[in-house]
């Protein structure tokens, strides 16, 4: 009988183990140098072995993490990786087409992205980010300053798009996908 493996990482670790994982509880996000190419929660796939196949890219550890360790080459884990493949490019290529846009662009983007991949529907067609990257990682990832962003911040509280609270809660869903498609087309933000 096969053990199972169970790797656990505290909040900024990196995951160094080569492998293909499950991820069993916590957040992780995939990133490549310090940009973040996508979020990942419980349940998702994750492999060492794809993501070295890619320059730079790696996944940190951005709350107490639980991975269980795949030690299997199945067809359904080859079917897997293949698909995170086509993922960390697609999302790569993403992040690309998303710098064209102006600041406030960007961040809608990544209030966006960070929604659909992360995010907790509610009743009330908002959608409540857990907190899981500071302020001044969001700056980085869009190319600003903290204070930068703190105004467009205040400017999207005042247009009624996120709530004056220090979550991050996206108002009106819906208008936030209408929006991402208007300016990115339908399918860039497929999880």
């Amino acid at each position: 009988m096969e053990m199972v493996k169970i790797v656990s990482l505290e909040e900024g670790d990196i995951l160094e183990e080569k492998g293909d994982y499950i991820i069993l509880s916590g957040y992780l996000v995939c990133k490549a140098f310090r940009q973040l190419i996508y979020f990942t929660q419980t349940g998702d796939f994750i492999s060492t072995e794809v993501a070295s196949s890619y320059s730079a890219v790696h996944y940190e550890a951005k709350s107490p993490v639980h991975l269980m360790h795949i030690s299997t080459d199945s067809e359904k884990v080859v079917e897997l990786r293949d698909t995170l493949h086509q993922k960390i490019m697609a999302c790569s290529m993403r992040r690309l087409d998303i710098f064209l846009g102006t600041v406030e662009e960007r961040l809608s983007a990544l209030l966006y992205q960070a929604g659909i991949e992360m995010g907790v529907l509610q009743k009330d067609n908002s959608c409540v980010l857990p907190y899981m990257i500071t302020q001044k990682e969001m700056a980085e990832y869009i190319g600003c300053t903290r204070e930068y962003l703190f105004g467009i911040r205040r400017k999207l509280i005042k247009q009624g798009k996120i709530t004056d609270s220090r979550a991050w809660t996206l108002l009106e869903w819906d208008e936030w996908k209408r929006d991402a498609i208007l300016l990115y087309g339908e399918t860039a933000f497929i999880n």
